[in-house]
């Protein structure tokens, strides 16, 4: 399974596949939790980082807001 979503030619579809099968099964955290242990990203492709304090305080919220000491 391992090998097939990371370097098998359809590695992503391959991904989707493995979770949308665990989806419907009781098997569903396990078979997430078997792919992000061995490296694979079952979160989505895309990750955002805020480029700026203001933006993460913006999207994120203000706990994030640096303390004044």
């Amino acid at each position: 399974m391992i090998e097939e979503c990371r370097h098998g030619p359809d590695g992503m579809a391959q991904r989707a596949s493995y979770l949308r099968a665990a989806r419907e099964s009781e098997a569903n955290l396990v078979v997430q939790s078997f792919l992000v242990h061995n490296g694979i990203n079952v979160f989505g492709d895309l990750v955002c980082m805020p480029a700026t304090t203001d933006a993460l305080i913006r999207e994120q919220g203000e706990q994030w807001k640096p303390s004044r000491s």
